[in-house]
């Protein structure tokens, strides 16, 4: 009895081949697709962050410290225009330095506009990293883009990925660390040489991204995991070893860099990277714990759902999906860290969640990558084969994905237009114009760190404008203007100004003691220029005799 030979697809040889060229053609245009298809998203979205970018949302005061700190590196040759205090190690803003060139020769002007602008390159890199990290982790195409969308458009992102933030500058690394970290999977059983460099890199990218922003170490633990598990068993302990050492021995720098200047340890007439430890974690005012809605926390926390609360609940409903495989849940283990750390007493920093947001983006795609595929990477041969089955995990993802796009596309939406619209700094940009045309040069102008960057650029001498938290908290400015308030003629009010005036006695009085002679805007973008009643501006603007200098 004899059986047939089943051939494949033809007996006509040419036909075959024929199939076989067709096949190879498709292969290659999915992967010029998946090449071109993320540089193409990206680049819209980054359009879209960039029409308004200098309008909304209204400047934030970490931006003009960080701003000034950064035209110091260029003009003052030091690490800050005034003493440098060890509040944050300086690679962000060090960065900034480095590409605000770009933004100048693109026509930009004015260094926080130019800041801002770089803001919009890093955004770009942000966002491709979390499509490479999406797909270093098995999530499809389709999902990888969507990561691209809930994090390009979600109003937090358009919010604080335009500011100039140091969590901003150290995400790219952190997601850079993921990426290598999870590079090696396709080859690393063949050649575990490569994997000890890429985990090299992961180490070193965690590095820079804490000398950025200190508070992305705690990453660290869902790094480790993910290290751990993507390493060859023969290599693990090298890969981790060298990761890790070189982990250490980048942060050490920053601690090194204090000892070389004398300002380690607490000490008298200096500051100190100790001291200043110290007032973070113990010293600051706490936020309360955030079950208590009374609390600071749970205010800022608000503050944060009231701008956008999807992305946030997606992120924490994926992170809960994601827990239970073990493919993701290192990415899962990186939001729940961020997620406890709410939790705690003590300080909560209002730009905490931005670290948070790549990460949401992306439990949200994989949770959803898991829904698609459960009904049939779990279910038997047989129950493979029957087609309701197979449907139901793709027909469950379609549903939640149309559900949730009818309510979050409006409300995001209108949340785009408003920031590619309205002008929420046209009353710093008048009051800037104010005091450049009509406060004679020879006055002494109390501001804030916004409002200095902006004179600076302007022409305003350096010595006669003053950011306010200095007069209060740096001996160097109060040995050169020993009478406070008495020492200037004007205060620029703002919202920051009047923020801080409660825990700054000269910056109180001094708006005590001035009239408004103008006024800009309304509302939380109000600004107002108040002459001081009682100041002088008669004195020497040079520093008095044994006053520490000012860089």
């Amino acid at each position: 009895m004899s059986t047939a030979v089943e051939r494949p697809f033809t007996d006509d040889a040419a036909a075959l081949e024929r199939e076989l060229v067709l096949t190879r053609d498709r292969v290659g245009l999915g992967r010029i697709a998946a090449i071109f298809m993320p540089l193409v998203l990206v680049g819209l979205t980054t359009v879209v962050h960039l029409i308004g970018f200098a309008r909304s949302p209204m400047f934030f005061d970490d931006e003009g410290t960080y701003a000034s700190q950064a035209w110091s590196v260029t003009h003052l040759h030091a690490l800050a225009p005034y003493t440098y205090w060890y509040d944050h190690p300086p690679v962000g803003w060090l960065i900034l330095d480095l590409f605000e060139p770009l933004a100048r020769a693109a026509g930009v002007h004015g260094s926080l506009d130019q800041a801002r602008a770089v803001m919009g390159g890093v955004y770009a890199i942000t966002a491709l990293l979390v499509y490479v990290v999406a797909r270093r982790f098995g999530i499809r195409v389709q999902f990888a883009a969507l990561a691209v969308l809930l994090f390009a458009f979600s109003p937090l992102s358009l919010h604080f990925q335009r500011m100039v933030l140091l969590d901003n500058l150290a995400a790219p690394f952190v997601l850079g660390a993921f990426a290598l970290a999870v590079a090696p999977r396709r080859g690393y059983w063949r050649h575990p040489g490569p994997v000890l460099w890429m985990h090299a890199g992961a180490g070193v990218c965690l590095a820079v991204a804490v000398l950025c922003k200190e508070t992305t170490a705690a990453f660290a633990p869902a790094l480790g995991l993910l290290l751990w598990r993507s390493s060859h068993p023969a290599t693990r302990r090298y890969a981790l070893t060298v990761a890790g050492s070189l982990f250490v021995l980048i942060c050490l720098y920053y601690p090194l860099y204090a000892l070389l200047n004398g300002e380690f340890a607490p000490g008298r007439g200096h500051v100190s990277l100790l001291g200043a430890l110290r007032w973070q974690l113990f010293d600051r005012p706490t936020s309360g714990w955030l079950v208590n809605r009374n609390s600071l926390a749970w205010q800022t926390v608000t503050s944060w759902t009231s701008l956008d609360h999807y992305l946030l609940l997606a992120g924490v409903a994926g992170m809960a999906v994601c827990a239970f495989s073990r493919r993701t849940q290192p990415l899962a283990l990186a939001l729940a860290v961020q997620m406890a750390i709410l939790f705690k007493p003590g300080y909560l920093p209002q730009l905490f969640v931005v670290a948070s947001l790549p990460f949401a983006a992306l439990l949200a795609a994989a949770a959803l990558d898991l829904i698609w595929r459960s009904s049939t990477t779990h279910a038997g041969w047989a129950r493979r084969r029957m087609l309701p089955l197979r449907l139901s995990g793709p027909a469950l993802t379609i549903a939640i994905v149309s559900a949730s796009a009818l309510v979050v596309v409006p409300s995001w939406a209108n949340s785009t237009r408003h920031s590619t619209t309205d002008d929420e700094n046209a009353g710093y940009r008048a009051a800037i114009s104010y005091v450049l045309a009509h406060v004679p040069r020879t006055d002494r102008v109390l501001v804030d760190d916004v409002t200095w960057m902006g004179l600076i650029d302007g022409g305003y001498p350096r010595q006669r404008a003053v950011w306010m938290y200095k007069l209060d908290l740096d001996p160097a400015v109060q040995c050169r203007y020993p009478d406070g308030w008495r020492d200037f003629d004007y205060v620029v009010k703002s919202g920051v100004v009047t923020q801080g005036s409660r825990t700054l006695p000269e910056t109180r009085a001094a708006l005590a003691h001035g009239h408004a002679v103008a006024s800009f805007g309304s509302g939380p973008t109000a600004l107002s220029i108040l002459r001081i009643d009682g100041g002088s501006g008669q004195r020497s603007a040079t520093p008095m005799a044994g006053c520490a200098a000012i860089p």
